[in-house]
């Protein structure tokens, strides 16, 4: 039998109230709450007293004298709104690849918020609460206005900062952890910022090579959203990948030529047909180095041309005057071609890319 509240008793909660704290989860609430008669709640209201809990199922039971009120809810128990890790996996290999991982998030700032700032105070600010505290990481998005900040725009991906001296609708940024406030020029009179974790483009805290590719957020009409976030990059150095190639090419010559430093051949002049292999190394990398286009083509060692740890090649010379002998330039090892094989984005300094080298004889028979 439901107790019978006398007036002025309500609202009241019936204990116990089952409350659970989740580290991989949205928080919850479940109990029954006594208001009377003229009081109404619905599902996606707040909790009386828990103002971050969200009813998400709702009982009410018509008592006669008060409704009582089973409510499920779920949310912030703390009203911290904090920003959740749920699930991690990682994908590591030794090709010459892209690391990957995923993290499924939930949180509270998953979507762009328009600001202001005015220019005098260097001061950002929103129409209501941000939820932001000092030294989250933010990015700002379709500044109009806001001269010596950078957002995101056809040729720029947004670059990372963080809040610093914020209240509860303003705050101002600084281009590293914990420096001086950037001093932007000119008034923000449109724009946004996105919390760096759900912007695409932006490197992961804790892995600086590891890029936000994808976001996929989803809700159930909540204020939070689970968030599917996925990282593509470099976690550290790997060895280069190679491919060695030999190709036979038949020379005639058309003078006499000899042969040195050959135990199966002899050192006489005669017309020959000589078989020698041209070498190709194709080296392939996962580095933030840009593409090395400055020194094709180069034969020398300190600007790249010789492979890291080259095959071992069987000494050969051949010898003959001036107009018996073609010089070849460059020769021994030379690096003779570069190209991307996969980009992130053209504003991420990450790439996989080639390097080709070639050994080629000094000289040839005519």
């Amino acid at each position: 039998m439901s107790p019978y509240f006398k007036a002025g008793t309500l609202p009241v909660w019936r204990h116990p109230i089952l409350l659970r704290k989740r580290l991989s989860a949205i928080d919850s609430l479940s109990g029954t709450y006594y208001t009377d008669r003229t009081t109404v709640l619905n599902p996606g209201d707040a909790v009386p007293g828990y103002p971050g809990m969200i009813i998400m199922d709702l009982d009410p039971i018509d008592t006669g004298v008060s409704i009582a009120y089973g409510i499920q809810a779920e949310g912030s128990l703390d009203n911290t709104l904090p920003t959740k890790t749920l699930q991690r996996s990682e994908s590591r290999s030794i090709g010459a690849s892209f690391e990957s991982f995923q993290e499924r998030k939930v949180s509270w700032l998953t979507a762009r918020q328009a600001i202001t700032g005015v220019a005098s105070t260097d001061v950002i600010s929103t129409a209501s609460a941000h939820g932001l505290s000092d030294g989250a990481r933010i990015c700002l998005l379709s500044l109009t206005g806001g001269s010596g900040l950078t957002s995101q725009s056809l040729t720029q991906l947004a670059p990372v900062y963080w809040v610093r001296d914020a209240t509860s609708t303003t705050f101002k940024v600084s281009a590293t952890s914990g420096g001086s406030a950037v001093d932007f020029t000119t008034d923000i009179t449109a724009g946004y910022f996105m919390v760096a974790e759900f912007c695409p483009g932006t490197p992961h805290p804790d892995w600086p090579n590891m890029y936000l590719t994808e976001c996929r957020l989803s809700d159930s009409l909540t204020p939070w959203r689970e968030a599917d976030c996925v990282y593509a990059g470099k976690m550290w150095d790997k060895p280069y990948h190679r491919v060695i190639i030999v190709n036979d090419q038949q020379i005639n010559s058309s003078e006499k030529v000899a042969l040195s430093g050959l135990v199966d051949g002899d050192s006489s002049l005669r017309y020959r047909a000589v078989d020698l292999p041209e070498i190709v190394i194709t080296d392939t990398y996962v580095d933030t180095d840009a593409l090395p286009t400055a020194y094709i083509p180069s034969s020398h060692s300190e600007t790249g041309g010789t492979p890291p740890n080259p095959p071992s090649l069987r000494s050969l010379s051949i010898t003959g005057t001036d107009d018996e002998l073609v010089y070849q330039w460059p020769n021994g090892w030379s690096l003779i071609a570069t190209q991307n094989v996969e980009t992130l984005n053209s504003g991420i300094p990450l790439t996989i890319y080639t390097k080709v080298y070639r050994y080629k004889w000094p000289t040839l028979p005519r």
